[in-house]
């Protein structure tokens, strides 16, 4: 008779045939559970990626409006602006002193401007309140700066192509100042001119630009924009640094070169460029009074005297206050050309600035054009955003 095995046995050779799997179950739930949760957490990223994504895209798409709302706003009141005349008393000059405008408050003045017009800094007592600073909220930053308060560098050339000489004493005067090399004045008149030769050694042709590298050609017409600059002979990043007070050649790369106090490209046709004595700084004013320290003198003082009101006679007539030499040739008291910045600030972080110049119709600067008349309509000439 054939012996029986015991069922302990049984058991105990089913486990040396198969091995122990004591605990296979908690580790196979284990990995499962570690998979799910890193897939959760990869979808839970991407899905908090994505809504950042949409939110930026979103925030930014609002501070573009924001800012161009802001750039409408200057623009009216630019247009409802005397093209008689510019200075510091007038609402567009002190636009940045509102800080960052809410879009609720950028309303209200819109109304106020409407119901009470655009002397806000006059007749009204009190400006209107500017928001508190919040992190979380959305504002825009305005200011507007006329050009002609600057150099105009198209005035080198007359509208043959040839150096008009009172207007090149007047940039010598101030680069002499501002410690930078006359040669650049030759420089600009050769970019301008219509000949192929160099207006003096110091100046630079086609046959200087063509050896650089890479190379290219002087374009022999009016300088367009503030940025054409970094392609002329002599104007490198230290003579460009001293148009910037406190900026060193290691700035430049990074400044935009219209905000520069000095120069511009802009002010129409060159038989009309002048300069703006309402609103030229001290350097600008010594070189079109050729260095004459008491025209300086009755200048600022008569721009002292106004003290917000309406631009005294004196300082219209440009004759009563110099007797420099060509002086009415250079001297004005209107601009043309306006230079707007609009930034718009989303939740602190989020900016989006829009850069324009705005260019007064045929009725400006002559005083015969009503405020917000068809003469006195703006085109836009340059617009940059950022």
């Amino acid at each position: 008779m054939k012996p029986q095995r015991s069922p302990s046995r049984s058991r105990r050779c089913l486990t040396d045939v198969l091995g122990d799997n004591r605990g296979a179950a908690l580790v196979l739930t284990l990995f499962v559970v570690a998979l799910v949760t890193i897939l959760v957490l990869d979808y839970h990223l991407d899905a908090t990626v994505e809504v950042e994504l949409t939110d930026n895209y979103a925030n930014n798409v609002r501070a573009y409006h924001l800012a161009l709302s802001g750039l409408q706003f200057a623009r009216a009141i630019l247009e409802q602006d005397d093209p008689g005349s510019d200075a510091a008393s007038e609402l567009w000059y002190g636009l940045n002193g509102f800080g960052c405008v809410s879009p609720e408050q950028l309303l209200a003045m819109v109304q106020t401007i409407s119901e009470e017009g655009p002397d806000l800094f006059g007749e009204r007592e009190t400006k209107p309140e500017t928001p508190a600073a919040s992190p979380s909220s959305a504002c825009v930053k305005l200011s507007i700066v006329d050009e002609a308060r600057k150099l105009p560098l198209n005035a080198l050339v007359n509208q043959l192509g040839e150096p008009v000489e009172p207007w090149r004493t007047v940039f010598n005067t101030m680069f002499a100042e501002l410690e930078i090399d006359e040669d650049a004045i030759d420089a600009v008149i050769d970019w301008i001119d219509s000949g192929g030769e160099g207006f003096q050694e110091g100046g630079g042709e086609d046959a200087y630009y063509e050896g650089l590298e890479p190379p290219y050609r002087t374009p022999d017409r009016p300088i367009e924009v503030p940025g054409e600059l970094r392609l002329i002979r002599h104007f490198t990043c230290e003579t460009l640094a001293k148009l910037f007070p406190g900026k060193e050649c290691k700035d430049i790369p990074d400044i935009d070169l219209g905000t520069n106090e000095y120069l511009t490209p802009y002010g129409g046709e060159s038989a009309d460029l002048k300069v703006n004595i309402n609103t030229a700084n001290e350097t600008v004013l010594r070189a079109v009074t050729q260095g004459d320290a008491n025209c300086v003198e009755n200048i600022l003082a008569e721009r002292l005297s106004v003290e917000g009101q309406q631009i005294s006679q004196a300082i219209q007539n440009v004759n009563q206050l110099c007797t420099v030499e060509n002086f009415e040739q250079f001297a004005g008291v209107a601009s043309t050309h306006f230079r707007i910045e609009s930034q718009a600030v989303i939740d602190g972080l989020i900016k989006k600035k829009i850069v324009a110049v705005l260019q007064r119709g045929a009725g400006g600067g002559t005083g015969g054009g009503a405020p917000g008349s068809a003469a006195d309509a703006f085109t836009m000439v340059y617009f940059k955003i950022e």
